[in-house]
């Protein structure tokens, strides 16, 4: 077994808003009781439509929002509550690759001078040994040393996200979390960037946090997968696995979703009804009762426990009931033919 890097506990994240009404304020429910483990040389991927909380568990992760409850572990110390020069520390050990490229480089900056700012505030080497590390990880990016003295608007958007992934990685993190690196790209440079990662990882024995809605890229890049839903998981195991035969309604509604050029010519409907509801105001019971066509009266009203299932995975669901197996651990049993999508997004 790897080592384990990073663990989420029970992680809640409450954000306060302005109300309408006498100051009232407003609570938006962002994560509820979210966990994860992530070991050493791993790429987990955190897939869901948009505002089912992949981006602010990122950012929980990272320590960039302080989680309203639940803990967070690193290398198995207690990182929950770390502040001034320790949180700084932890930086060096946690960096990030944002969603757009040219948003998170610095306009004014020569690639040089934005690769070289890590290096002044956590590194304590001379200058020489300062430009060396620039060369290096300028090459190991696919960037060759002339770059170095451009600006950011010179270059296409994949130069720009091999910049964005040079300047995470000049420290030598342990984990990189990477926030939809891709999805701002077009589809030929989104494969280079996405071999890049996999080639930079098994060279610098990297772990990744691979947060987005490409179920494509999260099955290249990631050996786990946890899929969320409003805040909550609702799936989790191999990522092979859960895309082959996933088990709850809402991963097949997503599975459902992804284009299929050998049924281009049908017509395909996802099998989830509606629009994903407000996290001010979630739904009672297991969050996507609303919009599953398998509900049951228990879906309402019984928040289902995510439980060991088959192949590995843990599924949060009342359509796969439990058992207590001789060894007694909770295990899952679950019929595949029953809850299989067929081409059309269906449940057959």
């Amino acid at each position: 077994m790897a080592e384990e890097l990073l663990r989420v506990q029970d992680v809640v994240k409450h954000f306060e808003l302005p109300g309408a009404l006498l100051g009232a304020s407003v609570k938006v429910r962002a994560l509820d009781g979210v966990s994860l483990v992530l070991h050493k040389g791993e790429s987990l991927g955190v897939v869901g439509e948009s505002g089912c909380g992949k981006t602010t568990l990122s950012r929980v992760i990272l320590r960039l929002l302080a989680p309203t409850s639940g803990q967070l572990f690193f290398k198995g110390a207690d990182i929950t509550h770390l502040h001034g020069r320790q949180l700084r520390h932890l930086r060096r050990a946690m960096q990030v690759v944002f969603q757009d490229p040219y948003g998170s480089l610095n306009p004014r900056m020569r690639v040089r001078e934005i690769l070289g700012e890590p290096l002044r505030v956590h590194f304590d080497g001379s200058s020489d040994q300062c430009q060396a590390l620039i060369v290096e990880i300028a090459h190991l990016v696919g960037l060759g040393e002339e770059a170095l003295d451009r600006y950011p608007h010179e270059f296409s958007g994949g130069q720009r996200q091999r910049i964005a992934i040079a300047r995470a990685l000049i420290l030598r993190p342990d984990i990189v979390v990477a926030d939809e690196p891709v999805s701002a790209l077009d589809v030929s440079i989104r494969a280079q960037i996405l071999n890049l990662l996999k080639t930079l990882q098994a060279r610098l024995s990297l772990s990744y946090i691979f947060v987005s809605h490409d179920i494509g890229a999260v099955r290249f890049l990631c050996q786990t997968v946890i899929v969320m839903y409003l805040g909550r998981v609702v799936e989790e195991g191999p990522a092979e696995e859960v895309f082959r035969r996933p088990a709850h309604p809402y991963t097949i509604a997503l599975m459902a979703s992804v284009p299929s050029p050998a049924h281009a010519d049908q017509d395909t409907q996802p099998m989830a009804m509606g629009e994903v509801p407000s996290p001010i105001s979630p739904p009672s019971g297991c969050h996507f009762h609303p919009r599953c066509p398998h509900r049951m009266p228990v879906c309402s009203d019984t928040a289902p426990a995510l439980l060991p299932a088959d192949g590995g995975r843990r599924v949060a669901c009342h359509l796969v009931p439990a058992r207590v197996s001789a060894a007694g651990s909770v295990v899952i049993e679950f019929s595949v033919p029953q809850i299989q999508p067929n081409h059309k997004g269906d449940l057959q």
